[in-house]
């Protein structure tokens, strides 16, 4: 980031990180446990957008208690 030069530095002068969104989240199934284990095979957090309808099709599967337990983040997507 230009205008924040450490903003893209860790702790570790040589570790760099990186805000990873993931938009309409979680989306299907298959495709989530999929990069659930993606981001826990590299040690990366994400901040999953959920629209509110997103949140009521996943109400009756623990879809967005397995992205938090899995130490990520959920953040309301608004959709006009």
């Amino acid at each position: 980031l230009w205008f924040f030069p450490d903003a893209n530095k860790g702790e570790e002068e040589e570790e760099h990180v990186c805000a990873l969104t993931i938009d309409d989240a979680p989306g299907d199934e298959p495709l989530l446990n999929e990069l659930l284990d993606t981001l826990d095979r590299y040690k990366a957090r994400a901040t999953f957008f959920v629209t509110s309808g997103m949140a009521a099709r996943c109400a009756e599967t623990d879809a967005l208690a397995r992205i938090v337990r899995r130490g990520h983040d959920l953040a309301n997507h608004l959709v006009e």
